[in-house]
């Protein structure tokens, strides 16, 4: 029985040895959390946007060497409807920057990651990490362009005219004043 447990425990060393020397113990997920500098506020004629520098998170700092790819990106924010008529917001990423509502829905510049937000006239809707990973489009091209961990998030409305801002969820709360954005990131050895 004893020759069982000590062949038992040096097997499973030999594993657990194997299995670190190969790096499967040594890759894991990590988590970035971006808070906004400001709100993002946008209109037919006024676009507004905010930069995104994910290469300056110390997380990102620490894997950068060793980050295999983007798995999941997410969005946190309250979308204010600024007009008299119900708006439909949208969010959309680009590693440029845009001027104009035009450059940015032009086919092949930007992509729209979030659609469907109904904010109702002269009111707000929330939304929350859970149901914008819901409402996430294109994701295997967003997650390709975060990649490079530096990109432009622009706010807008599907119809004409719009008046919308992009803020935070709790404007009592430091951490959500503004939106957030949350990249999940796969690292190696």
């Amino acid at each position: 029985m004893k020759n069982k447990k000590f062949s038992f425990v040096v097997l499973a060393v030999a594993l657990s040895l194997g299995l670190f020397a190969t790096g499967c113990i040594l890759s894991g997920q990590f988590i970035i959390l971006y808070n906004f500098d400001e709100n993002i506020e946008s209109a037919d004629d006024v676009l507004g946007r905010a930069h995104v520098d994910l290469t300056t998170d110390p997380t990102w700092e620490d894997h950068s060497d060793k980050i295999q790819g983007i798995t999941d990106v997410k969005f946190e924010a309250k979308f204010v409807n600024n007009t008299g008529t119900e708006a439909s917001g949208e969010v959309w990423i680009s590693t440029v920057e845009y001027t104009t509502v035009a450059q940015v829905v032009a086919v092949g510049n930007a992509t729209r990651i979030l659609s469907g937000i109904t904010v109702p006239a002269s009111g707000s809707t929330d939304i929350s990490f859970a149901e914008s990973s819901e409402k996430i489009e294109n994701l295997e091209t967003v997650l390709d362009l975060l990649e490079g961990g530096d990109f432009w998030v622009y706010g807008i409305a599907a119809d004409l005219p719009f008046d919308i801002t992009i803020t935070g969820l709790d404007s009592t709360d430091p951490d959500k004043l503004h939106a957030r954005f949350l990249v999940t990131i796969t690292a190696g050895p």
